[in-house]
């Protein structure tokens, strides 16, 4: 997953919106259990054994998703439910470089958040740039807020396919938490700088929690940390690679995580959400 702290102005030399299919919400189908999910989307209404994705009033049309807590066998805890658009053909002329949308939070604690990610792969299946974000961890939405996100990409490739998924992270477990999304959509340029995060300019998910921050000008480990939500310093998974710094999460569970870099530049602290 890719955050960034601050924001480079992006210079669009042309763009135009393109449509998630179904990115709106307005359509929806029952699932093999008879509880409604959006049209397109696979949902955990059917992984969990209580309902926890529901149509919702939207933010003008007439639907949104909402995404709240239930039971899954799997880890025996009350957890939010996900969504996710399963790879699709990208019809775009050009490739997507923000993905903007509508987001609110009824949050159970503070450390309850609503994530989204995209990925893009190009013809030969290869994973080619993603992007991402997440409502403010500590707070609620209350009401309808509009967000985006750049993508980058680690090459020059063709988007072929895409993927999104959204997922609600709720620490609480409570039954009347809750988060909606609505209004999906792509903007389209030709050309668009990438964001960056201070002097740290990419940080990019390679999957299965593991992530690369390039030009990172990390000359130590002994100027990064990086602890998970509560705070507990996580040993062996950073390394660094021709000035690449490489974090493998891969063994840790999905949750919000925090590196934070000592560089010469003042210290900087990036979160990254692993989504499994």
């Amino acid at each position: 997953m890719k955050f960034y702290l601050t924001l480079a102005t992006l210079f669009l030399l042309t763009n135009v919106n393109a449509q998630i299919p179904n990115g709106g919400f307005e359509s929806w189908a029952n699932d093999s259990l008879g509880y409604a999910d959006p049209v397109s989307w696979t949902t955990t209404n059917t992984v969990f054994t209580t309902q926890n994705i529901f149509q919702d009033a939207g933010r003008v049309g007439g639907s949104s998703v909402q995404f709240k807590t239930g039971f899954n066998p799997v880890t025996n805890h009350q957890e939010g439910g996900s969504i996710t658009l399963p790879e699709l053909n990208c019809l775009c002329p050009i490739r997507p470089t923000i993905l903007s949308g509508y987001w609110k939070t009824n949050n159970g604690s503070a450390n309850d958040f609503l994530a989204i990610e995209v990925r893009c792969y190009d013809a030969a299946n290869a994973y080619i740039g993603s992007g991402s974000s997440n409502t403010p961890i500590g707070g609620n939405l209350p009401n309808w807020t509009p967000f985006n996100f750049s993508i980058s990409y680690t090459s020059s490739n063709a988007v072929a396919t895409y993927t999104i998924d959204i997922i609600y992270f709720s620490a609480s477990g409570s039954t009347t938490a809750s988060a909606n999304i609505d209004d999906l959509d792509f903007n389209v340029s030709v050309d668009a700088p990438s964001l960056s995060t201070n002097n740290y300019s990419k940080v990019f998910n390679l999957g299965n929690g593991q992530f690369q921050l390039e030009n990172a000008n990390i000359v130590s480990l002994d100027k990064v940390q990086l602890v998970d939500q509560s705070g507990r310093q996580l040993n062996n998974v950073l390394s660094l690679q021709n000035e690449k710094l490489a974090i493998d999460l891969s063994a840790y569970k999905s949750g919000i995580y925090f590196v934070t870099i000592n560089g010469e530049n003042g210290k900087v602290q990036i979160p990254l959400v692993v989504m499994k």
